[in-house]
């Protein structure tokens, strides 16, 4: 599917500007304004991860790295890897350098202990006349609302009521953001342009990786920046309920939901996402479980099309 440009813009109430014609501190509000107001149309959220975690690896859909006409016909949100690919296409398209950038979602784990934790997420990086900017599009209510300016110094970004660490340690580079007056960590890069088979083997063990991953296997999320704050609907694993929480101009507040059909209704007013049923998201709040073979698995070489078709008749309904 083709992108049009004008039209992509036009939905976001920005004006197409040539960028070989602005100088580097209009590049850079021209980039803010373009990542901005993609947040703020492009939500994050879980949903297709968790559909494909109850699917057996040997007969599990592929997941993509983009899906243009759902993003921008029907429901405007989607996992990390979609939202960075339809940002770096139109970044590229409106001539910004852009590459895409492997990193690890850490959610409160030490740096200490990150390179535990596989590569399965995806960020992106902005040159302007040598200055390298850090987008983080996929990280729905926590991401930072503009670029950060990649200065090699550990400092503190304040955007809006938001307070950001971006900060250099043993060759990567972690983001944190403070909630509630506590630091939490978010992201780990090493901001290297990865190539587009390194691109789409990580999409592939976002897919396909035989361990747990929790945000393909155990949590439910959707979440998005607005103007002043933040929004997020999600399954709460410590009371096995609902929510939806909100920060607006640095006050939080939270919801908690006693039933799927109040939790649903919420979901839908805040994120309207299409193809999804109630019965869905009360399915995706458990905890995913295999299908089982009917029989001893049994493998013969090579393993090609013929042969993961018969490994996939032999599971269960």
């Amino acid at each position: 599917m083709k992108i049009n440009l004008l039209d992509y813009l036009d939905k976001k109430s920005i004006k197409l500007q040539v960028i070989c014609a602005l100088d580097e501190a209009q590049q850079e509000e021209f980039l803010k304004a373009v990542y901005n107001a993609h947040l703020r149309t492009f939500f994050y959220h879980n949903f297709a991860l968790r559909k494909i975690s109850r699917q057996h690896p040997v007969n599990r859909h592929h997941i993509t790295l983009f899906d243009y006409e759902t993003l921008l016909d029907e429901t405007p949100g989607g996992y990390c890897f979609q939202s960075a690919r339809l940002l770096a296409f139109i970044l590229k398209e409106l001539g910004f350098d852009v590459r895409f950038c492997e990193a690890r979602v850490l959610n409160g784990t030490s740096p200490a202990d990150s390179r535990a934790i596989l590569p399965t997420h995806v960020v992106l990086r902005v040159v302007i006349d040598g200055a390298i900017y850090f987008l983080e599009p996929g990280l729905g209510a926590k991401a930072p609302r503009f670029p950060i300016l990649v200065t090699g110094h550990d400092e503190i970004i304040e955007q809006g009521y938001d307070r950001y660490k971006f900060s250099q340690q043993q060759g990567y580079y972690l983001l944190e953001k403070q909630v509630k007056e506590q630091w939490t960590t978010l992201v780990m890069t090493d901001l290297k342009p990865l190539t587009d088979d390194k691109l789409a083997f990580n999409l592939l063990r976002l897919e396909r990786h035989v361990l747990k991953l929790p945000i393909r296997d155990e949590i439910v999320v959707a979440g998005q920046i607005t103007e002043n704050g933040c929004k997020t609907f999600f399954f709460d694993t410590r009371i096995k309920k609902y929510a939806f929480a909100i920060e607006e101009k640095g006050a939080f507040t939270k919801t908690v939901y006693e039933t799927t059909a109040a939790a649903y209704e919420q979901l839908m007013a805040e994120f309207a996402i299409e193809g999804l049923t109630k019965a869905d998201l009360a399915l995706y709040a458990k905890q995913s479980t295999l299908p089982r073979p009917k029989k001893p698995w049994t493998v013969d070489f090579p393993l090609d099309d013929h042969e993961l078709k018969r490994m996939a008749n032999n599971l269960r309904q």
